[in-house]
């Protein structure tokens, strides 16, 4: 994304927040992939995110899979 100038960075939820819920849904465990800042891999790009709202959503996606709902 910050190779070819694509230009700000919008997210949804963090990898915080993903970290969280997950303890919270007691499906912790090992990340798949490392939990890296947006701006630590791409210092000069701007980002806006988490959304409040759409956090929430992501939550309930998380939610329903721990639950086993499809």
């Amino acid at each position: 994304h910050a190779m070819v100038g694509l230009g700000r960075v919008v997210f949804a939820s963090s990898s915080d927040q993903l970290r969280s819920w997950r303890r919270e849904l007691g499906i912790g465990g090992k990340a798949l992939v490392a939990p890296l800042p947006i701006n630590a891999v791409a210092p000069d790009i701007p980002v806006a995110g988490p959304d409040p709202e759409l956090s929430q959503d992501v939550r309930a996606i998380h939610e329903r899979l721990a639950r086993g709902d499809s």
